[in-house]
């Protein structure tokens, strides 16, 4: 990983770990690319799908512009609690920069939504159907 996604990386679990709002909605917590199978739901789960580095004429790197999805994932018929945490994602995620151990975050935007939803036949031989809602962001990061 390089450096500016592992700020990225950082960034992203603690400004959505540390809201008080979005844990009570996703008390089963914050996790990069997997959860664990039993982690309490719903969950915010975050990847990194494909970036560029910005350079100038030489070959110093400014920046890095990563593209992440960062959603809510619930195991749910209804959508109603996936909706509140995308929500709140959207709310401390879109227009937004700060600062992460190591580096920079020059700005985050939504670039578009994401939803998919998984239906799969559980242990207990019933149908479940997990619901997974958020957005693809854009975040330029530096270090």
């Amino acid at each position: 990983m390089t450096t500016e996604l592992g700020v990225v990386n950082t960034w992203l679990t603690t400004i959505l770990s540390g809201d008080a709002t979005l844990m009570g909605l996703a008390p089963g917590g914050v996790f990069s690319d997997t959860a664990p199978d039993d982690t309490l739901q719903p969950y915010v789960l975050f990847q990194y799908i494909g970036g560029n580095d910005v350079k100038g004429n030489g070959p110093h790197r400014y920046m890095t512009d990563a593209t992440y999805i960062v959603r809510g994932v619930h195991e749910s018929k209804s959508a109603a609690v996936i909706d509140q945490v995308a929500a709140r994602i959207d709310v401390l995620l879109d227009g937004q920069r700060g600062t992460a151990a190591g580096g920079i975050i020059q700005g985050c935007t939504r670039l578009r939504p994401y939803v998919f939803m998984d239906t799969y036949q559980g242990n207990d031989g019933l149908d479940h159907q997990e619901r997974h809602l958020g957005g693809f962001y854009r975040i330029w990061a530096s270090s």
